[in-house]
């Protein structure tokens, strides 16, 4: 995974009316947190946070987060952000620092793709869930899992969290086994001798 590069300022004042003017300045307040170090404030332009967001991998995406003042960037993700609830401008944003060599849970579209040979006679298939979180280091952290329904035998009801071939370094997280797609097979209706189902008499072709 290719790393995004973000700017940060320092941001000392902190607070309701220091982030509204900061905001007002064109730019976004946030915090870095991390396991072993304290949190540290800081501002960044919201244009560069939303091309991230917008980005393959979203809020999973790598950062190499220069804050002003250090000698290094800081390897982050974004843990959580807030967004204006009518204009829908960024507000805040929440980084967690990270190492390459930590696994992280994270959570990453679910989606699926091809056909099943059930689907191709018929079948309906419901999505049950649209993301699943998984463990992995951050160079392994997919864009998304997905499932190939080619793979799917007909007779089958329901793929499980449990049954879904995860990308190499990637393990799915759940407590208990849980239903991704459900498989409705179309039913076939019989005829008896006499042409006749259900009590119902079969129309004739």
């Amino acid at each position: 995974m290719e790393h995004a590069n973000i700017e940060a300022s320092n941001r000392t004042a902190t607070g309701k009316g220091p982030n509204r003017r900061l905001r007002a300045a064109g730019a976004v307040p946030a915090v870095v947190y991390g396991e072993t170090e304290q949190p540290v404030s800081v501002s960044v332009v919201p244009k560069e946070m939303t091309r991230v967001l917008k980005g393959p991998w979203g809020r999973n995406t790598i950062i190499d987060l220069a804050v002003e003042g250090e000698s290094s960037p800081r390897m982050v993700i974004v843990r959580d952000y807030q967004v204006h609830p009518w204009r829908r401008t960024l507000v805040h944003v929440d980084f967690w620092q990270i190492t390459e060599d930590k696994q992280l849970v994270v959570e990453v579209p679910f989606e699926r793709a091809g056909r099943s040979a059930g689907e191709r006679i018929g079948a309906k298939v419901t999505q049950t869930c649209h993301s699943v979180k998984v463990r992995c280091k951050p160079a392994d952290i997919p864009t998304a899992v997905v499932y190939d329904m080619t793979t799917m035998p007909s007779e089958t009801l329901n793929i499980t969290i449990s049954q879904v071939p995860m990308p190499d370094g990637v393990e799915a997280v759940y407590k208990h086994d849980f239903n991704v797609l459900r498989h409705k097979m179309p039913v076939a209706v019989t005829l008896p001798e006499g042409g006749e189902a259900d009590g119902k008499k079969a129309k004739k072709k």
